[in-house]
């Protein structure tokens, strides 16, 4: 059911200080069932790429564990929808208690892992985008209908929220949409 393809490409600000990317993206694809995770390490801090790819893989970990428990949390119904939702709070929740430790680990700041993240949890019947920072996702289904899941942002348009200090409290964003499956 699903084809996947990764790409990443170096921003132009990083290729001119001779930088990598910082990209990372992990996703696990269970029966028809798949999460995937896409990081975007912030170049400004000194840890961004390691706080991408643990994030990335932390949280398609966590969530593919809970919604195979649980298969009925992709149910388009409100009260499923809404334990997928905490079940994702739930991951990114843990995912920067961890990386917390992982930076006390190394003595240096949990800001110094900032990153930002759009994820996608899905199946047949539809799923749920979840993104912090300034990161977006589409859903387009065969008839061309789609969902946009728009990036958090702050007060201007070049202002993203990444830094771990703040995930997982109120800069969170999420979208539900509706697969092919779904009952009209």
């Amino acid at each position: 059911m699903w084809r996947l393809f990764r790409a990443s490409a170096t921003g132009q600000r990083n290729l001119d200080q001779g930088a990598p990317g910082q990209d990372a993206s992990h996703c696990s694809v269970t029966d028809e069932l798949l999460v995937a995770v896409v990081c975007d390490g912030a170049g400004s801090v000194p840890q961004g790429q390691a706080g991408a790819e643990f994030l990335a893989g932390a949280l398609v970990d966590a969530v593919a564990s809970a919604v195979r428990a649980d298969r009925d949390m992709l149910d388009v119904q409100a009260d499923a929808g809404a334990r997928l939702e905490a079940a994702i709070e739930h991951a990114v929740a843990a995912a920067r208690s961890r990386l917390a430790e992982l930076a006390d680990a190394r003595a240096l700041a949990l800001d110094d892992f900032s990153c930002t993240l759009v994820g996608c949890v899905a199946s047949a019947d539809g799923g749920r985008f979840f993104h912090i920072g300034d990161g977006f996702a589409i859903y387009q289904g065969a008839a061309g209908d789609s969902v946009l899941s728009r990036p958090e942002n702050g007060e201007y348009a070049d202002e993203t929220f990444s830094r771990p200090t703040r995930i997982g409290r109120t800069i969170f964003g999420s979208r539900r949409f509706r697969g092919p499956s779904a009952d009209p």
